[in-house]
């Protein structure tokens, strides 16, 4: 059975409410360290601009694009195939965007046929 544990992880690591929890495949302990990256990410970029409310600007635009994940993930018209293909091609395992990842299967979700299982 899959789970993700994508709620837990928010409520931990981004002070988010339980109420997401994706379907398929995606371990908690993969989020947590996507948010442990994001959190320094966007500590640094608030530091360099020398703005302290951009840090939780850039916090809740991780939170909603990984809400959107977490929601595309229940979708099921979002195969497993589509996700794991738009996983890949949107580089999120080599740089934990978020955006890039629900932007694919947006995409694939309005070209009916496409990674049909």
């Amino acid at each position: 059975m899959k789970r993700c544990m994508v709620a837990a992880a928010l409520s931990l690591s981004f002070a988010w409410p339980l109420s997401a929890v994706a379907s398929k495949d995606l371990p908690r302990a993969e989020v947590d360290s996507m948010l442990n990256v994001w959190k320094v990410r966007c500590s640094d970029l608030a530091a360099a601009e020398n703005q302290p409310s951009l840090e939780e600007k850039c916090r809740a635009s991780v939170r909603q694009d990984l809400v959107e994940v977490a929601n595309l993930s229940d979708d099921p018209t979002v195969s497993d195939q589509i996700w794991n293909l738009c996983r890949a091609e949107s580089g999120y395992s080599r740089t934990g965007d978020f955006h890039a990842w629900a932007s694919c299967m947006r995409v694939a979700k309005t070209r009916p046929g496409l990674g049909q299982n």
